[in-house]
Order: structure tokens, then sequence, then C-alpha cells
């Protein structure tokens, strides 16, 4: 499988891990397996407060923080509009994302951007840092 190919599909991983029915288990080791040791997850928070803008999480601490959020209701994520820059053993990738999360009767959507840079380690593409923004919702 081309590189590009295999980065799709790692990042697809990651996407799918996350998206499940309310109270659904995610395959949380799957999900670390997707990350390198050490990897940064960065959401930028639209804040008055500069001390609450741009937390970054390792996998750990951003598994601890999604549980809550993701298993109480249904949640869908998904990637598109990649963008792929590759460079030797390293890529960065653009993939623009859209979430629908089904709370009783009402669906919320949002959109945003994910900026993925992932390493290549042996045969297998590792994201070693994101940071996204919700565009919308």
């Amino acid at each position: 499988m081309p590189s590009e190919q295999k980065i799709i599909s790692t990042i697809d991983e990651f996407y799918e891990v996350i998206s499940g029915s309310a109270g659904e288990e995610r395959e949380w080791d799957k999900l670390r397996l997707l990350f390198c040791e050490g990897a940064v997850l960065t959401p930028y928070v639209f804040s008055d407060n500069v001390n609450e803008r741009s937390i970054s999480y390792n996998i750990e601490s951003y598994i601890n923080r999604v549980k809550k959020i993701i298993l109480s209701s249904d949640f869908n994520e998904r990637g598109f509009n990649y963008r792929i820059d590759i460079y030797g053993n390293i890529a960065n990738v653009y993939s623009e994302y859209s979430a629908q999360i089904n709370t009783g009767n009402e669906t919320y959507m949002k959109k945003g951007i994910n900026l993925i840079q992932l390493l290549l380690d042996v045969d297998n593409w590792k994201i070693i840092s994101m940071l996204w923004e919700n565009t919308s919702g």
C-alpha cells in the first residue's frame, strides 16, 4: 500500500475508534497503537481566558477527557478533504472533519480542521501530534 493510503488509513482508524453509539466502549488499545510514545493532542478552544486555550493532552489524558463526552451520546466523526505532504519519514496532513452528536431527539453537528503530523515507524505511520479547531457548531 502506498504511503498516502497508509496515512489515510491511520487517520480514518482514529475517526473510527472515537465514533460509536452511546455507552459503547471504544477500542482504546487500538487508539493507543495509532500514536507514537509522547504524542500530543491539542484542541484550540475559543475562550477569553488565555489559560483555557490550546490545552495539550497525551493519549491517556485525551482518552480520559473524551470518554465522558463520547460515551454519553451517539458520536460519529469522519475526515475528508485530506491534504498530505510527505517528507521522507515524516508527514503533515490537513484533514477536515465533521462530527455528529445525537443527544436524545436532537442532533448537533460540528465541523473543523485537524492538523496531524505522523512519523514512519518501520512500516506503519503513527501520529506524533494533532492540533484541531472547530470551525462551526
